[in-house]
């Protein structure tokens, strides 16, 4: 009987090089596609955290201004509101169009008044005035009430008010003739930037249009 010689001799020099080479290759494309995936995960959480914050800016602006008895805007130094139109601090002399450096937002607007949270009065409305300030890349939003003064948020730029942040510029438009306003906020978070533009209606004619 004839035995086979077994020629089993395993893998060569070269033969383990070009399998070590080959597994790096792999290796590489599979660490270069987490990468990829961890930072395309950081892009999309950015950009969904600045639209949500933006959204919720925008519901509290808006609902603020839409119900608004008065509104006094501060832009490029200027404290603004429904003066006569000569003054020069009336809404009617806000004419650029390329719009103002927002500064900060006052409005007054009526709310049903519950005596539980302070005033002792009879009463069925209560005057909320809601602040929205912006200073350096953060938009601070505090209320105080008049006779509710259990609801009064601490004023001032603390961090217990911010509301919205990572904001790179705001500009203010006011259209007295059409009684509405516009406010564009620009976002840059995590190099993911996203515009907003709230162009919102005020339900009573004479809070923006001047008074004579």
């Amino acid at each position: 009987m004839r035995l086979e010689k077994n020629n089993n001799k395993g893998f060569t020099l070269v033969e383990l090089i070009v399998a070590l080479a080959v597994m790096s290759l792999l290796m590489i494309a599979v660490v270069g596609l987490m990468i990829m995936n961890t930072a395309t995960n950081k892009r999309l959480k950015a950009d969904s955290n600045v639209q949500s914050e933006a959204g919720e800016l925008y519901d509290h602006i808006n609902d603020a201004v839409m119900q608004a008895s008065k509104i006094e805007i501060t832009a490029d130094g200027t404290t603004y509101s429904n003066l006569d139109k000569s003054n020069p601090a009336s809404f009617a002399m806000m004419t650029n169009a390329a719009g103002y450096n927002f500064e900060k937002m006052v409005i007054e607007y009526a709310v049903n008044y519950n005596p539980a949270y302070g005033g002792g009065a009879t009463v069925d409305k209560d005057i909320c005035t809601v602040t929205f300030e912006l200073s350096g890349d953060k938009m601070y939003v505090y209320r105080s009430y008049g006779l509710m003064t259990k609801l009064n948020d601490t004023p001032g730029i603390i961090d217990d008010n911010i509301y919205a942040q990572d904001i790179t510029s705001a500009v203010v438009k006011v259209y007295e003739d059409s009684n509405a306003m516009e406010l564009l906020i620009n976002y840059n978070k995590q190099e993911r930037t996203y515009t907003q533009d709230n162009y919102i209606k005020v339900r009573n004619s004479y809070v923006i249009k001047h008074q004579k």
